[in-house]
């Protein structure tokens, strides 16, 4: 009788042991999983201007993101004009207004080239 009840002791055991095996891998995957996910984010988070330093959430992320893109396909769509105004808002809230750019004889009114535009995103952000 022992020995059949040890039998069925290791038995359910090495069951044991197999189950947290499988789920400390699995929980291993997900950690790996969530760190890439976060990576991701922080890459993103890196490539929106004026975003860099700030901690946002990923919903935040995203959305400063989609409007980034947006705004990006708006001036290649524009043949190297600036469609419209970018404000920097407090909580890193970028508005774009659909204001075009004026073009003027004088130097400081002249519509910014794309290469312009660009210089003037890397740098902090101000009312344009």
């Amino acid at each position: 009788m022992k020995a059949t009840e040890s039998k069925k002791n290791d038995v359910e055991c090495n069951l044991q042991k197999k189950q947290s095996l499988k789920v400390e891998r699995r929980n291993e995957r997900e950690r790996k999983r969530v760190h890439q996910v976060n990576l991701g984010y922080a890459l993103l988070l890196s490539k929106v201007p004026g975003a860099k330093d700030k901690k946002l959430s990923k919903v935040e992320t995203l959305r400063q993101a989609t409007r980034y893109i947006h705004y990006l396909q708006q001036l290649l769509n524009s043949g190297n004009q600036v469609p419209f105004i970018i404000e920097y808002r407090p909580k890193l809230n970028l508005q774009f207004s659909h204001e075009p750019y004026t073009q003027s004889t004088s130097q400081e009114n002249q519509v910014p080239v794309l290469s312009q535009v660009l210089r003037f995103m890397d740098n902090s952000w101000t009312t344009a």
